[in-house]
Order: structure tokens, then sequence, then C-alpha cells
């Protein structure tokens, strides 16, 4: 196996940096689109009814600082739930999104995108290992969801289980090459094989 020099090791640290810059960028966009093209999400359609106020009322509040998350959950709605963690997900405040998510997932524990979700934010709190097990109950409620297969291939390359990985990696591939998901799961798994 070849030897690297100190500027071939920086190169390697550089572009490892910017490809998990580039795979969060992806991921976040993605995650932004879902939360726009969940039910009820456009504010300019009819406000739906959420425990005595409205939908548009209460994402509305979810920019406001200073409410705790206690304040922010007193909903029972897991879409409302799912887009607050979406929400603040977006804002980074990855703590806040577990707790969102988690919330949904008691209301609706079949909604296979939040733990998609949950498990990108507790691997963006250094909580891979949870982040593993929330993906995988996902993925055994439904190992067809390609995204979820994704995810659950990069966090397992970034804990450095890449043979883990590359099964995810794969099967995201199987489910659908011609997908955006598809292209940046065999985007990944490439890198994955090259030496």
């Amino acid at each position: 196996m070849p030897r690297l020099n100190l500027t071939q090791w920086l190169l390697v640290v550089a572009f490892l940096i910017l490809y998990g810059a580039a795979v969060f960028a992806i991921t976040r966009a993605y995650y932004l689109q879902q939360a726009l093209a969940r039910p009820g999400a456009s504010q300019a359609s009819a406000p739906a009814t959420v425990s005595g106020s409205t939908l548009g009322t209460s994402l509305q509040r979810l920019g406001q600082a200073g409410l705790t998350p206690r304040e922010e959950l007193t909903t029972d709605d897991p879409v409302l739930l799912a887009r607050l963690g979406d929400q603040l997900f977006e804002q980074r405040q990855f703590e806040r999104a577990v707790t969102a998510y988690r919330r949904a997932l008691e209301f609706d524990p079949e909604e296979v995108d939040t733990y998609n979700d949950l498990g990108l934010a507790l691997h963006y709190l250094g909580r891979s290992d949870e982040a593993v097990a929330a993906l995988a109950q996902g993925i055994a409620r439904r190992p067809d969801f390609q995204r979820i297969q994704l995810t659950m291939g990069f966090v397992q390359m970034q804990s450095g289980n890449p043979s883990a990985a590359a099964a995810a990696l794969q099967r995201a591939v199987e489910l659908g090459p011609e997908t955006t998901v598809g292209a940046e799961a065999q985007r990944m798994l490439d890198g994955l094989n090259t030496p």
C-alpha cells in the first residue's frame, strides 16, 4: 500500500470535509423539499385545526425565540411535530429536533420518513449508535424506502463501518438507480470502493 506524504494527507482531509459538507447540503435540501411536500405544508391552503390553534399560527410560533420544547410540543399531530423537527433540524437545533421527531413517532410509529430524520439528527449530535438503531427501526417497517437506506449508508460510512455502509448504499441503488437518491447512493458507494 502506498504511503502518503503530508500534502496528500491534507488533500484527503480537505476532500472528506468537502464531501461531508456536500452530503449534508444534499440531505438538507431533500428534507426541506419533503417538509414542503407534506400534506398541509403550504400556509396558503386552508389552515388545519391543531389542538385549538391553526397550523399557520403553530408554524409562526416555531420561529419565535424563547419557546421551550415543552411549549412547542403541546400538539399531538404527528405531521406538525415532524415539520417542527424539520424546522429545528434546519436551524441546527438537533437536540430539539430529536425531541420533536420522537414525539411524532409516539403518535405515528409507522412514519418511516420520521425515523430517517431522527436518525440523521442523532448522527449530527454525535450519537451514531442511536442513529443506526432509529434507522434500523424505520428500515424494519419499510425496507423499500430508498432515502432511509441512503441515510443508513451515510451514517455507517461516517461511523467507520464500511461494510454496513456498502450494504445499505447498494440497497438504495437497487431501489432506483435512476433517481436522485439512487445516483447519490451510487456516488457514495463508488467513493467507498475507491482505494
